[in-house]
């Protein structure tokens, strides 16, 4: 009897450890891009990865919603020209867009490594407005990593990509609850990684 009170209590309080923090995570809605505003963004932060994260990045680079485009987390082997053949049929009508303004980064392998390059990048740059562009169920994890990396002056709306991940469905944008936990645990995994400060 008393061995089972023990596993009730243990079970009950990793469950608490852990419920609050995923509760109080998951709740945070990021900031989405208003196309309606009209506001002036430094860049756009593509996070490199499936689904239609780089078409869309493009494509509103291609509208003139910021001067500056970044693939964060970019193959080694893509080039700037590349990317400008790739989808020079969407520039059709539109002014095209100088390379030296379209940034690839290729040295990141994750969201964490994606981050923290981008931090870098922002600090050179001296940027102070980014649009990211991520897949739908990514965006909590980036943005509550952004919070903790980015330095606090960077003002970050967010962009959420077509996908065709199996695991959302038919383009749903709620996040079902598996794949929200598994992107719960990823972020938890990445602040682990953090150095102490």
């Amino acid at each position: 009897m008393l061995c089972m009170l023990l596993s009730l209590f243990l079970f009950f309080l990793a469950a608490d450890l852990l419920l609050w923090p995923f509760l109080r995570y998951s709740q945070v809605t990021p900031p989405q891009l208003s196309l309606s505003t009209g506001s002036h963004n430094d860049a756009i932060v593509v996070l490199a990865g499936r689904g239609g994260r780089l078409k869309t990045g493009f494509s509103l680079w291609q509208q003139g919603i910021a001067p500056y485009l970044l693939i964060i987390g970019a193959n080694p082997r893509t080039t700037a020209k590349d990317i400008l053949t790739l989808y020079a049929h969407e520039l059709e009508g539109h002014t095209t867009p100088q390379t030296d303004y379209l940034l690839l980064e290729s040295q990141s392998h994750n969201t964490l490594t994606n981050i923290v390059a981008l931090r870098e990048i922002i600090n050179d740059k001296n940027f102070h407005s980014l649009i990211i562009v991520t897949s739908p169920f990514h965006l909590k994890r980036v943005y509550h990593l952004c919070r903790k990396l980015l330095p606090k002056h960077i003002e970050i709306v967010f962009h959420p990509a077509p996908t065709t991940a199996p695991e959302l469905g038919d383009n749903s944008r709620a996040t079902p609850l598996p794949l929200a936990i598994k992107e719960f645990i990823k972020y938890i995994n990445a602040l682990l990684q953090l150095p102490r400060t």
